[in-house]
């Protein structure tokens, strides 16, 4: 009965296309939006994952911040923040669970080669950066210890920011450039680790910390990398590196602390409980959209059965049960809300590889994929409006009295 009922109310729909197409389009739309918010938010995760799955998996960052205490400080004025230094680093290197640690500082200059001109972002870092981040070097080395104690000008270059400066390892290797009118010696190239969207290593000059603080005239720190030996572990390292910078900051409550432990655990969950909060967020307004495109077909639905009433007696009159109007009716709501919701997937995963490409023109790592998950709760939902929103108008349908229904004009 099911399948004679649905050719039925295929017919009837198939009577007036412009009329269905239009009950659909809100129900498109809500599907579409679903669609596109769960797979533009499952893109972005992937791209912030990718970002953060430079970092070791066993690296803690302890970097600046504002104090919470500080009601009108905004994250940028971390940038001020001056307390965390050499002293700090010293101190959390020496905890028993931790294996190795380096400072940080970042800047932006001009680099010269010959002829070249390139502005790049320079990474100061202390010599356990490769061992800590697990990089390699594509030819050359890295500085030592010795050579960032003792401030040497050396620089290591990005893989594609040496290709942009010389065309051959060869060729730069050991010849000087110039940074902010500072002469540095090349002594390596990095081996390329790719864009994560956000930051491409492959374009940083890697220059000794304590080098980096003599250029820019600081003596601070912007974060120290610490690499955790054993991660079971790593709350206890965490508490007692708290406490050592609460120590040498003289901070006597955790509100004043100016600064912030993440280990790439909390990292990973934070970002997925940003973008989950933003796809709830999104998808709550698919779902408004929905419930638009559901009362607008209870409402075409109520029209449909007023303009079949005669039709609908006269079925009733040759002994068509009530469950047959009613599921009559109830197949064709359905069928409006599926068909709007196919179209509604094939948009949204259209806009999505649109984004996608886009964002890859734009240099992000952006990879276009449509969760399974949301192609089976958009047709799922847009099935349950039309169950919800048509059960009204096919109940009244089917309550019909056919002799009244026969006497209608």
């Amino acid at each position: 009965m099911i399948g004679k009922l649905t050719g039925v109310a295929m017919r009837e729909l198939t009577r007036n296309v412009k009329r269905t197409l239009l009950t659909v389009l809100g129900v498109v739309v809500g599907t579409g939006t679903l669609v596109l918010v769960l797979s533009l938010g499952e893109g972005l995760e992937q791209v912030i994952y990718q970002q953060l799955g430079m970092l070791s998996p066993n690296a803690m960052w302890v970097e600046v911040r504002v104090p919470k205490s500080t009601r009108s400080g905004s994250p940028i004025d971390a940038v001020n923040i001056k307390t965390m230094n050499d002293k700090d680093q010293e101190a959390i290197e020496k905890l028993p669970n931790v294996d190795a640690t380096y400072g940080w500082y970042t800047g932006q200059g001009k680099i010269k080669a010959g002829k070249q001109n390139q502005t790049s972002l320079i990474l100061a870092v202390g010599d356990k950066y490769n061992y800590i981040q697990g990089t390699n070097m594509r030819s050359g080395r890295f500085f030592t210890a010795k050579e960032d104690r003792s401030r040497q000008k050396l620089v290591v270059l990005g893989s594609d920011l040496a290709e942009d400066l010389a065309s051959s390892d060869e060729e730069i290797i050991g010849k000087n450039v110039k940074i902010d009118n500072k002469s540095f010696r090349v002594i390596g190239v990095m081996a390329s680790q790719g864009s994560s969207g956000f930051f491409n290593p492959d374009t940083v000059a890697y220059i000794p910390v304590r080098t980096g603080q003599s250029m820019w005239g600081v003596q601070h720190l912007q974060a120290i990398v610490v690499n955790i030996i054993d991660m079971e572990k790593a709350e206890r390292t965490r508490w007692r590196t708290a406490e050592i910078l609460r120590q040498n900051h003289d901070i006597d409550s955790p509100e004043k602390d100016d600064f912030q432990i993440t280990t790439s655990d909390e990292a990973l969950s934070i970002v997925g409980d940003v973008t989950g909060g933003i796809s709830i967020l999104l998808g709550a307004l698919a779902g408004i959209s929905l419930v638009v495109g559901g009362v607008g077909i209870m409402n075409v639905m109520y029209v449909t059965v007023t303009e079949r009433t005669r039709e609908i007696g006269l079925r009733k009159s040759i002994g068509a049960p009530r469950r047959a109007i009613l599921m009559q009716f109830l197949i064709e709501a359905v069928l409006i809300t599926l068909l709007g919701g196919v179209i509604g997937v094939i948009g949204g995963a259209l806009l999505s590889w649109i984004a996608s490409v886009g964002a890859g023109y734009a240099g992000y790592g952006w990879d276009f994929t449509i969760p399974s998950m949301a192609v089976v709760l958009a047709l799922s939902v847009s099935v349950g409006i039309g169950l919800l929103f048509g059960y009204r108008p096919a109940k009244r349908a089917a309550s019909l009295d056919p002799i009244s229904a026969l006497r209608s004009e």
